[in-house]
């Protein structure tokens, strides 16, 4: 018998929460409440992302294969964009303040060559603008870099010619 009367009984848990039933009710309705009523009064938030391709182009080698040349990784570009090398100037053409943008991430795409490259903004319009911005701005750069890239492989074709040239003479 001594061991049942250290026991506590389930009527006694019982008891004890219907003394403080109003401790339990007002917190399970007052937090979903409040949590409804905040959430409805902030603005929504919207993220607009792409994914982007680097780069590249194909050059037939003497064996006739062709090879693809990235002329710049997807990691260098995923880590310029977060970087903020381009905010100021997407932020200056499209008239943001700077302490306003709302700021670019970018990431690599495991084992692809690809970036996902997203802005979270409450303006939709402004998101998508923000992005095709950046989007002209890599292409002026990568055309560059493919431009130089091409005559660097003329002046290697052209080199290849004159030495043709020279050993017929």
């Amino acid at each position: 018998m001594d061991d049942y009367e250290n026991e506590i009984e389930l009527m006694d848990y019982l008891n004890v929460i219907w003394k403080r039933k109003w401790l339990i009710i007002i917190p399970t309705f007052f937090l979903p409440l409040a949590t409804g009523i905040f959430s409805f009064l902030t603005p929504p938030k919207w993220e607009v992302d792409a994914v982007i391709q680097p780069s590249k182009f194909f050059v037939q080698t003497e064996e006739g294969r062709f090879e693809e040349i990235i002329v710049i990784d997807a990691k260098q570009i995923a880590g310029q964009i977060n970087q903020e090398s381009y905010d100021r100037l997407i932020s200056a053409e499209l008239n943001i303040d700077e302490r306003a943008f709302p700021g670019l991430k970018a990431e690599n795409l495991r084992d692809t060559k690809l970036v996902r490259v997203a802005v979270r903004e409450r303006n939709i319009e402004r998101g998508k603008a923000i992005l095709i911005s950046l989007f002209n701005h890599l292409k002026r750069e990568l055309d560059q870099k493919v431009d130089v890239e091409m005559k660097g492989i003329d002046t290697q074709i052209d080199l290849k010619e004159y030495d043709i040239n020279r050993s017929k003479i």
